[in-house]
């Protein structure tokens, strides 16, 4: 049978046509964040200018630890899909591709790793569910954790019901296996419960330290007036995130991230030009990544 030319060709305009929209899209959520933070220059510098260093070296290092901590999820999670790799492997591999996090497309880091992974002598089919699985884990995570410390702090009814709901999806999707364990044990002979769940556990904690990440971020600007608390904080950037990722419009939730986190916490926190000073917490996230990357290069050198 001969290829459907006209079907391959659609296909690849589609692509390009996405690939455009992600080129736009960027471009304009980055040029839109300038132009307000040029608005509110001078608040912005009074903000900037009351920071507190301790604070700001508190959220790199946490966002340091997520490095360290994600091996740890690769290693049990290979562990569940029935191949082993170990977790100085993991690291490595996890953090010397840590530039290809900003190559414009927003997957080179995770195609970079798969490759690494192949190389390590891991099947073909264990690295497609592992990246699968990352992935729906993350999100799930994020997004139910982050809905839960909303829900648990807003004051607008209609947030707390949305959240609510999704904290009970989420809730529900972690439990899943144990339930399709009881109805069908066949269904799940080859699936380990206790390395799921550490897994999940491990997505949790680094969750909740990249959230506390953000929270130290924030804390530092003393001249933001927060009038919240930390937990509703913290949910709204892994709410925002979680929602930034599903965006693929938006590589890496670029604008749409800022823009939701902006919205949630408009009301409790007095300042303008509250976007960039959110979109200025990717500058922490470099400055982690760039010294777990740079990590690599010393442990190399101690083999």
């Amino acid at each position: 049978m001969m290829p459907n030319k006209r079907s391959h060709h659609g296909t690849t305009n589609i692509k390009k046509t996405l690939n455009l929209i992600k080129q736009t899209f960027t471009v304009t959520a980055l040029a839109a964040i300038l132009y307000i933070a040029l608005n509110n220059r001078d608040e912005l510098i009074t903000i900037f200018l009351s920071a507190e260093i301790i604070s700001l070296c508190t959220s790199i290092f946490l966002w340091i630890l997520l490095h360290i901590l994600s091996p740890l999820f690769t290693v049990f999670s290979f562990k569940l899909f029935g191949n082993n790799i170990n977790y100085k492997k993991a690291f490595i591999i996890h953090n010397k591709r840590l530039p290809a996090k900003y190559i414009p497309g927003g997957i080179w880091h995770t195609v970079a790793r798969v490759n690494d992974y192949h190389n390590e002598g891991v099947s073909a089919s264990s690295i497609g569910k592992y990246i699968a699985f990352e992935n729906i884990a993350a999100i799930v995570i994020a997004l139910t954790i982050g809905c839960i410390l909303i829900s648990q702090n807003t004051q607008d009814s209609s947030i707390h019901s949305a959240t609510t709901l999704l904290s009970v999806i989420g809730i529900t999707t972690i439990l899943t296996p144990i339930l399709l364990k009881l109805l069908s044990h066949k269904l799940m002979m080859n699936i380990s419960l206790k390395k799921y769940y550490i897994s999940i556990l491990i997505t949790a904690a680094y969750w909740s330290i990249a959230a506390a990440s953000f929270i130290y971020f924030i804390k530092s600007f003393t001249n933001l007036n927060i009038e919240t608390n930390y937990s509703m904080i913290g949910g709204t950037y892994l709410l925002s995130w979680g929602i930034g990722y599903i965006a693929i419009f938006a590589p890496q939730g670029i604008g749409i991230s800022e823009l939701i986190s902006a919205s949630l916490l408009k009301n409790s926190m007095q300042a303008a030009g509250l976007i960039p000073t959110i979109a200025a917490f990717r500058a922490i996230i470099l400055i982690g990544d760039i010294i777990a990357w740079s990590s690599t290069f010393f442990i190399k050198k101690q083999n």
